[in-house]
């Protein structure tokens, strides 16, 4: 994604706002699952952390995809 009248600056250029984008989405909910949904005592909370996490990150990339971020 391009302002108008600026030059083209690459794919990595455009991935980096992306991926700035998909961390400021995907942060709440880390922060959810990471203090408020872990209790480090269960067993295979580990496994929970890990997949919120990536739902996380996942509805991340998707809500910056949706803003136009990622197009080439």
């Amino acid at each position: 994604m391009t302002a108008k009248g600026s030059k083209r600056i690459g794919f990595l250029g455009s991935i980096i706002p992306g991926t700035a984008v998909t961390l400021l989405w995907a942060a709440p909910l880390m922060l959810l699952f990471a203090f408020m949904l872990y209790d480090p005592g269960q067993p295979g909370e580990i496994t929970r952390l890990v997949g919120g996490i990536s739902v996380s990150l996942i509805f991340g990339a998707w809500m910056a995809r949706d803003a136009g971020y990622f197009d080439r």
